[in-house]
């Protein structure tokens, strides 16, 4: 059965094979022949021996190309040579590549290609063992906060938990970049305001373009007479918004209810509070910071200027009498004076100004002087262009070098880069030169502490430093910076300006005090009869 299937399947594909054949016609009757469509092999490519040449032509002889049988044994010896060494080539490099591991035995750090790792957390320092803390990642904005909560704390406690985060969290370095950003500035404020601090109020005047994301001069002018609305008239009747148009902000403060002088404790706590709370409000550009007055604000800029000296760049004087203390005057030794007054003034005599003339001009201080001829108790308006143009000529400096007396401690206060606590008038000459701090009191009575601020504009910090108070060496060695420190002195100042990140601090020996001798029975009896023998 199976064999009958196998004949008619054959018999099919023959059939199938026979009709296609008799459709398409033989391939030789459809492209003809092979020969005939491409030609001879011979005639298309040619003879082999004419194409190629002869072996022996082509490659020579096998004498002549591999030689005898033993110098044939020799290359290959060669041969197993040159392989033999690039081998040890293969195994030099695989022992250069082959340690991944270093460990470095002065820092203790184990090097993982490329990647290091530190292990160790504990260094030793002068054979004493400290722990490394590591600081803690915390967001830009937690350090501005905690920034704000301890410019704004009231009590030490408060004050503490905000510096311990700022201290696990931030370098020295970093924490100045964020004091930057953290003072908050009104970001549209009015260019005339009235604003209120306790029972005090002050008058602001602002340039039309101001901006809080630059940084403005200021002036602040005291107004003079008793009367109200002082303030308002100084600001707006007198300057005539010349300062506004300059690009300077203008603040007038007012002392409200029956007028003090402004050289009283009153008047000096209102013109510190007024220049702290301008600088929580606006962008005050602090080495840029004048004062100025008129008639009885004209003595109290003199008196206050000297006195803080540290916060000025310039005075403006109108119609006013200096100090009589030489000493408060040698103050001013990098504050310019520009003074005007009237040569008829009655209300405040012009010897003044010429006397203060002829102490500056003894000195070898800027000052000048503009003494009108025959005007009497007047403000100058027209003369407001010139004072301007010199006001924008000054900057404050800070100093290496400077001389000062008065009271240091009421407000507490750095002065420059020195902080006394005691009591009474201090006379101090300070000066900071090649990582030597030398200062010099006529008098150590009622100092109990002296704490001198230092940053890297005033001494080389990775350096040591020595410090000398009145011939004794209370400090040899080097300085370290820390955010407490810093926190510290930007609180006191209020300043970027002023920002130091290194003290040294000394304090004085408590005194002991002497019990008065106990008078024994004796001493009491003959007491009494001495007494009693008077009163006979």
């Amino acid at each position: 059965m199976l064999a009958i299937i196998g004949s008619a399947s054959v018999a099919t594909a023959s059939a199938r094979v026979a009709h296609q054949s008799a459709l398409l016609g033989s391939p030789t009757a459809l492209f003809g022949s092979p020969t005939a469509l491409l030609g001879s092999p011979t005639a298309l490519f040619g003879s082999p021996t004419a194409l190629l040449g002869s072996p022996t032509a082509l490659l020579g002889s096998p004498t002549a190309l591999l030689g005898s049988p033993t110098l044939r044994h020799r290359v290959v010896k060669s041969k197993r040579r040159v392989v033999k060494s690039k081998r040890r080539v293969v195994k030099s490099k695989r022992r250069v590549v082959k340690p991944t591991r270093r460990v470095v035995k002065s820092t203790r750090r184990v090097v993982k290609s490329k990647r290091r790792v530190v292990k160790p957390t504990r260094r030793v320092v002068k054979g004493k063992r400290r722990t490394v803390r590591r600081r803690r990642r915390v967001s830009t904005r937690a350090v501005i906060a905690a920034i704000r909560g301890y410019m704004r704390a009231r009590s030490d406690s408060e004050r503490r938990q905000h510096l311990e985060l700022l201290e696990r969290s931030v370098s020295v370095g970093v924490l100045l970049r964020r004091l930057v950003v953290s003072e908050p500035h009104q970001r549209q404020p009015k260019s005339v305001e009235d604003i209120h601090i306790g029972r005090h109020h002050y008058f602001v005047v602002l340039p039309k373009n101001y901006t809080p994301r630059r940084s403005w001069p200021l002036h602040i002018a005291l107004h003079g007479d008793g009367r109200r609305g002082a303030a308002k008239k100084l600001c707006f009747k007198y300057w005539r918004g010349d300062l506004a148009r300059a690009g300077i902000i203008l603040v007038c403060p007012s002392l409200g209810g029956p007028r003090p002088p402004w050289r009283s404790a009153r008047g000096e706590e209102l013109v510190v509070a007024t220049f702290k709370d301008v600088q929580q409000r606006f962008n005050i550009r602090t080495d840029r910071v004048s004062l100025g007055g008129y008639s009885r604000g004209a003595i109290g800029a003199w008196t206050l200027g000297p006195k803080f000296v540290h916060l000025w760049s310039a005075i403006s004087i109108r119609a006013g009498s200096p100090p009589w203390s030489v000493k408060l005057m040698r103050n001013l030794r990098y504050l310019p004076v520009f003074n005007i007054h009237g040569s008829g003034d009655v209300a405040v005599k012009v010897w003044g100004s010429r006397r203060a003339k002829k102490i500056m001009s003894e000195l070898k201080y800027e000052y000048i002087y503009r003494e009108v001829k025959g005007a009497g108790h007047n403000f100058f308006p027209k003369m407001n262009r010139t004072v301007i143009q010199w006001l924008q000529r000054k900057h404050r400096r800070l100093l290496r070098e400077f001389y000062y007396y008065g009271e240091m401690n009421r407000p507490a206060r750095i002065v420059h880069w020195v902080k006394v606590e005691g009591r009474g008038s201090q006379s101090l000459h300070a000066r900071a030169l090649r990582n030597v701090v030398t200062l010099r009191f006529e008098s150590m009575r009622g100092i109990r502490s002296v704490t001198v601020f230092l940053n890297r504009r005033l001494v080389n910090l990775s350096r040591p430093v020595r410090v000398v108070l009145n011939g004794r060496v209370i400090h040899n060695g080097r300085l370290r910076e820390t955010v407490a420190t810093t926190m510290e002195s930007y609180r006191i100042t209020g300043d970027l300006r002023r920002v130091f990140s290194a003290k040294v601090t000394w304090s004085a020996r408590p005194r002991r005090h002497r019990r008065a001798p106990r008078l024994g029975r004796q001493s009491h009896t003959r007491k009494r009869q001495s007494h009693g023998r008077g009163g006979r």
